[in-house]
C-alpha cells in the first residue's frame, strides 16, 4: 500500500515538474551551422490574431559581444500557412535590440505562419528561422494549460486506485490504465482543435506531456509484467507478499 502511494506520488510530481517546465516562456539562441551570427530571441509560438506583433532580436558574433546596425543588416521575411511570403523589410535597431513591428492586418487567419531572418555585415553573416501560430481573438491558451493540469490530476487520482488494487482486479487495473490514456488522449486535443489552436501551439506541449506519462506506463508495467516475475521467481529479489 505505501509504495504504491509511493510511486503515485512520484508519477504525480514528474508530470507537474515536465508541466511547469514545458510551459515556460523560452528565450532562444541559434547560430546554424557555418553562421558566424548568434540569435536569442523569445519564442513565443502563440499569438492572437487581429494584433500587432513585435519581433525582437539579440543578435550576436562567435564570441558573444552584441552587434549593432553599424556593422550588421538584417532582412525579416514573413510567410503564411500556404509558406507564401507576406512581408518583407529591414530590421530597426535601438539601444541593442533589433526589432520590427509588423501590422495586424496580416494576421487576420487563423493557422501556422513562419519567419525567416538573414544578416550581413562586417561582423559576420548568418540566418534563423522559427514558426509560430496565429490563434482565435477570444482565445486564452492560459486557460488550456490549466485544463491540461486539472486532466493530469484527474489521471493521477486513477492512476493512484489503479495502482492500490491487488491482482484479483487486474482487469478492472488495466480499464483504468486505459481510460486514463483515453482521456489525455482525447478530451484535451478536442477542446484545443475546437479553440482555434492546433499544429504547434498547445497540441505540441501537451503531446510532449503525453510522450512522458505513455514511456512511464511501460517502463512500470514492463518491470511489473515481465522483469519482477523472473527475477522472483530467479530469487533475485524476494517474492512480493
Amino acid at each position: 500500500m505505501m509504495k504504491n502511494i509511493k510511486i503515485s506520488i512520484l508519477f504525480i510530481f514528474l508530470i507537474f515538474l515536465f508541466s511547469s517546465f514545458v510551459f515556460s516562456d523560452k528565450i532562444t539562441v541559434t547560430s546554424n551551422g557555418e553562421s558566424q551570427l548568434q540569435f536569442m530571441y523569445p519564442l513565443n509560438q502563440m499569438y492572437k490574431a487581429n494584433e500587432d506583433i513585435n519581433f525582437s532580436y539579440h543578435i550576436m558574433n562567435k564570441t558573444g559581444f552584441l552587434v549593432s546596425n553599424i556593422s550588421t543588416s538584417c532582412e525579416f521575411h514573413l510567410y503564411n500557412q500556404k509558406s507564401t511570403e507576406i512581408f518583407e523589410d529591414n530590421l530597426k535597431f535601438k539601444s541593442t535590440d533589433f526589432y520590427i513591428d509588423v501590422n495586424k492586418s496580416l494576421f487576420n487567419t487563423i493557422g501556422e505562419y513562419s519567419w525567416y531572418l538573414n544578416c550581413n555585415g562586417t561582423k559576420g553573416a548568418g540566418f534563423v528561422f522559427s514558426n509560430f501560430e496565429i490563434i482565435q481573438e477570444n482565445q486564452d491558451y492560459e486557460s488550456n494549460y490549466l485544463l491540461l493540469l486539472g486532466v493530469i490530476a484527474i489521471c493521477a487520482f486513477l492512476i493512484f486506485i489503479a495502482f492500490n488494487l491487488d491482482a484479483t482486479h487486474v482487469i478492472l487495473k488495466f480499464g483504468l490504465i486505459l481510460l486514463t490514456l483515453f482521456i489525455l488522449k482525447i478530451i484535451p486535443a478536442i477542446t484545443a482543435i475546437g479553440n482555434g489552436m492546433t499544429g504547434i501551439g498547445f497540441l505540441k506541449i501537451y503531446n510532449r506531456t503525453l510522450i512522458v506519462i505513455i514511456v512511464w506506463f511501460v517502463i512500470y508495467f514492463t518491470w511489473e509484467g515481465v522483469f519482477r516475475p523472473f527475477a522472483e521467481k530467479k530469487n533475485w529479489i524476494k517474492k512480493r507478499k
